[in-house]
């Protein structure tokens, strides 16, 4: 083969081209290249994944994009945390935002979440009627001594 060979960064460059086009195919065909050739996916290529999903998402892209976020060797960190939140808001899936928030609570991540993120779990929540849900993430911030913004 001529040229050099791809790195995460050449991978994430074309994953991200197929997300912003709506390649579903593509953009899974891009996944299973990059890991084929014994790159594995980081906090980039999760939060480019999180980005292709929506409400009209299938159950199978969804729980493939947070199997690859549960299973990413480096710690989350507060923009993959966001990104995550985000998209399981975006897409109605609170269940799948409560998983992840116990998972990754576990791991602390907690200490390192700014007040609108904490805001925009409380509103979901809020909004679904889980005040069960609120209120801990409420005792979250109080514990980790975040001040809400607004």
């Amino acid at each position: 083969a001529r040229g050099l060979p791809a790195n995460k960064v050449t991978y994430n460059e074309l994953l991200n081209a197929k997300v912003a086009s709506r390649d579903r195919l593509g953009m899974w065909a891009i996944v299973d290249e990059m890991i084929g050739a014994g790159l594995k996916v980081n906090s980039i290529t999760c939060s480019i994944l999180l980005k292709s999903l929506s409400e009209r998402s299938g159950e199978s892209d969804v729980a493939r994009v947070m199997a690859l976020v549960d299973d990413l060797e480096e710690s989350i960190d507060e923009v993959l945390f966001s990104s995550t939140v985000e998209a399981c808001i975006r897409i109605k899936q609170l269940g799948m935002l409560s998983q992840f928030i116990d998972t990754q609570k576990s791991k602390g991540i907690f200490r390192k979440i700014s007040a609108p993120i904490f805001g925009a779990m409380i509103k979901a929540f809020g909004d679904a009627g889980n005040v069960q849900q609120v209120r801990h993430l409420w005792a979250q911030m109080q514990e980790n001594k975040v001040n809400p913004t607004a």
